[in-house]
């Protein structure tokens, strides 16, 4: 099978062969073909058989271009570079790149500076991209160094890098001349700056030694050789303080100072770590400069350390700045005393049942006669129950309702002289006037009509104006006087009486009014049974009269009412 494979293999390979080869002579014979025909065009023409070198094929370029490219095909030469150094392309359309101050060639790139200086054994390529150059191209496209080797700096790697900088991975300074490491004993940018006397090694730069996992560093300069045991001092002598957080291998505390550089379980503060953090921290921990609690205050207590305890009344907690409570008990508010610090102040006095919203507003309306957020205003006397928007769901001070003879949302007007009372709001398009009673008054003959208006009753009138009381009228007979009065089911009605000093007497469908010597000696004439007719008419009894000798007729109905009494 192997065998089988190999033979057509090598078939397949000696047929392509035969192919390509009959493919190029298929092409020269085109060629010569084309050849031959333009030949014969040129001869056969009134121009010269092979155009001059100089000479562009297409007329209009002759002054822009430098046509030195023959062209076969096109029997002449084609643009290949620009007259004018500034600019490129075919066409020479397209200006150079600003930065080609020398122009540029033909495909747009810059005419390099024949006098530029030769490239510095220091330039080395760029090995770290991943487009690199060839090993002998050590510049830019600025011809300036891709990176320099060994310990130089610069542009072109002109400058020797400071002297106290360390060999790193990264070589001995960056291209600006900054060292990447200091040389044991040196610190700065250019390690150009001793370590403190008695410090061998220190901080080289900001920022780039953590002081603790705060996040915390350690500054430029800082002698960073502890003691290897928990002391300070100079030879290392002093016990650091017991409340400095251990560390295995290294001191506690400062070398020089002996301050602590944290504290234990940071349940301390204090330079030497000796207070402990407030008791309303959360956690118990706080910060070891400011003793600010880490995790904030316990509920109760406020400040930045948490030193002081919530107002009374508190409930929950309070503001970590000010002591403002949250909340307080019912009958007090969170409030702010005079000198800005928190206080659960009293509910103003005039809120009904003593309790208020936090921000000191009445949350159950005001005592009965008071309105406004706190109750601090007083409701119109002519009001008749509540006034607060709470409790009448109106506007506040607008009253429930009014007292008899007043109306508006405050009960400043007064109703129709008429009325007693009246509708309390007019409409959009009236006023409250004579038809808008609501009750007539008591003693007055007047009623409430359907329309709303206090008419006088039948007998009586208004006899000063249409604005003055109702009056009963007063009767014909002079023995008689006006009387209103309101009948066992309250009805009203006007009727006429007998004047002081007589007395009503009825008879059959009337009555009269008789002086009391008249009506007692019809009671002594019917006590001696002196009752006749006498002198008088049918119907008439004759009466003497007590106390003279004459007597008078009087209708015998009427004598009747008397005695029977």
């Amino acid at each position: 099978m192997p065998k089988y494979v190999r033979f057509l293999a090598v078939g397949l390979l000696a047929f392509a062969s035969a192919a390509e080869a009959a493919r190029k002579k298929q092409r020269a014979q085109v060629k010569q073909q084309s050849q031959s025909g333009a030949l014969a065009s040129k001869q056969d023409g009134s121009e010269e058989f092979y155009p001059e070198k100089g000479t562009c094929k297409v007329q209009r370029l002759q002054d822009i271009c430098e046509c030195n490219q023959w062209s076969l095909g096109a029997w002449g030469y084609k643009c290949s570079g620009c007259k004018d150094k500034f600019k490129w392309g075919y066409g020479c359309s397209l200006a150079c790149p600003t930065q080609c101050s020398r122009g540029c060639d033909f495909s747009g790139n810059c005419i390099p500076d024949p006098n530029a200086p030769n490239v510095p054994k220091t330039c080395k390529r760029n090995s770290r991209i991943a487009d690199q150059t060839d090993k002998s191209v050590t510049t830019n496209e600025r011809n300036e160094c891709q990176a320099c080797d060994g310990p130089f700096y610069g542009l072109m790697c002109e400058h020797k890098c400071p002297d106290k900088c360390a060999k790193t991975a990264e070589g001995t300074c960056g291209r600006g001349g900054e060292c990447y490491e200091c040389e044991e004993g040196y610190h700065g940018e250019t390690c150009s700056e001793k370590c403190s006397p008695g410090c061998p090694t220190c901080v080289m730069v900001d920022g780039l030694v953590a002081a603790d996992e705060a996040g915390e560093f350690l500054p430029q300069g800082f002698c960073n050789v502890e003691c290897t045991t928990d002391k300070h001092g100079d030879t290392c002598e002093l016990p650091c303080p017991d409340n400095c957080k251990k560390f295995s291998g290294k001191a506690s505390c400062g070398k020089d100072t002996g301050f602590c550089k944290q504290c234990d379980g940071r349940k301390w503060h204090g330079d030497t770590c000796n207070k402990p953090c407030n008791e309303g921290c959360i956690g118990g921990t706080c910060d070891k400069n400011s003793a600010t609690c880490d995790d904030g205050c316990k509920k109760g207590w406020w400040g930045d350390a948490c030193e002081n305890a919530c107002p009374a009344g508190t409930l929950g907690g309070c503001d970590r700045e000010n002591g403002k409570p949250s909340s307080c008990g019912s009958g007090s508010f969170p409030s702010l005393s005079d000198d800005g610090t928190g206080v659960c102040e009293s509910c103003p006095a005039n809120c009904k049942n003593g309790v208020c919203h936090a921000d000191g507003t009445c949350s159950e309306g005001c005592l009965l006669g008071h309105f406004g957020d706190a109750g601090e205003k007083e409701c119109e006397p002519t009001c008749d129950g509540a006034c607060d928007a709470h409790t009448t769901n109106k506007d506040d001070g607008d009253c429930a309702a009014c007292v008899a003879g007043f109306h508006g949302g405050m009960c400043k007007e007064k109703c129709h002289a008429t009325c007693k009372s009246c509708t309390q709001h007019a409409t959009f398009f009236s006023r409250i006037g004579k038809d808008d009673c609501t009750s007539c008054p008591e003693d007055e003959p007047s009623v409430l009509t359907d329309s709303g208006e206090c008419k006088c009753i039948e007998g009586a009138s208004r006899k000063d104006g249409p604005q003055s009381r109702c009056i009963c009228d007063e009767p014909k007979d002079a023995a008689r006087e006006s009387f209103f009065e309101l009948t066992h089911n309250d009805h009203k009605r006007c009727r006429s009486i007998c004047k002081s000093g007589t007395k009503e007497v009825f008879g059959d469908m009337s009555s009269t009014c008789m002086d009391t010597k008249k009506y007692k000696s019809v009671m002594w004439a019917g006590l001696q049974g002196g009752l006749k007719q006498g002198r008088c008419s049918d119907d008439h009894l004759e009466i003497p009269i007590r106390g003279s000798e004459d007597s008078e007729c009087i209708r015998s109905d009427y004598v009747s009412n008397i005695v029977s009494l």
